[in-house]
C-alpha cells in the first residue's frame, strides 16, 4: 500500500501533498533505479487557464519551471496565486468535506524538513508529525 503524507495544512489556504515514501518502497523494481532522476527533475510551467479556487489542485513550486512531485489542494479562493504562475490542473470532485477536516495543527512546519522527508520518507513524518493525515486511496476520473 502506498501512503502519501499530507505534509502541510495551512488554515483557509492550502493542503499540501508530497510523495514521502522512499521510492524503493513504492515499487522496488522500477522506481528505485529512477529515484535520483525524479529527485532533481522539474516540470515546466503550464499557462494559467483556471483560477486557484476552492478545491482546485495545483503543483507547488519554488519559482518558474520548478514544479516537481508536490501538489496542493486550495482550501479557499487563492486567486492571487494565478498571477504568480500557479496553474490548477485538477479539482476535488467529491470528498471536499474530508479535505476540510485534515489535521492542520502543524501548519507548514513539516515543509521545513524537506531533506529528512526525502531521505527517510514516511518513517520520519510518522515519528515527528504523527497527526499528519495520509492519502491511502485516490482515483482519477474523467
Amino acid at each position: 500500500m502506498i501512503r502519501l503524507a499530507l505534509v502541510t495544512v495551512c488554515a483557509a489556504a492550502v493542503a499540501g501533498v508530497a510523495a514521502a515514501a522512499p521510492p524503493q518502497l513504492l515499487h522496488p523494481a522500477s522506481l528505485h533505479a529512477k529515484a535520483p532522476a525524479w529527485q532533481n527533475a522539474t516540470i515546466k510551467d503550464d499557462p494559467v487557464k483556471a483560477s486557484n479556487t476552492l478545491g482546485t489542485i495545483t503543483y507547488a513550486d519554488a519559482g518558474p519551471d520548478t514544479r516537481s512531485t508536490q501538489v496542493f489542494v486550495n482550501l479557499g479562493n487563492n486567486a492571487p496565486l494565478d498571477s504568480r504562475g500557479f496553474s490548477p490542473f485538477g479539482r476535488v470532485t467529491s470528498g471536499m468535506g474530508v479535505v476540510d477536516r485534515l489535521y492542520g495543527g502543524y501548519g507548514d512546519q513539516p515543509t521545513n524538513d524537506q531533506q529528512q522527508i526525502s531521505s527517510q520518507g514516511n518513517a520520519f513524518l510518522r515519528k515527528h508529525f504523527p497527526k499528519l493525515d495520509s492519502i491511502v486511496t485516490a482515483r482519477l476520473s474523467g
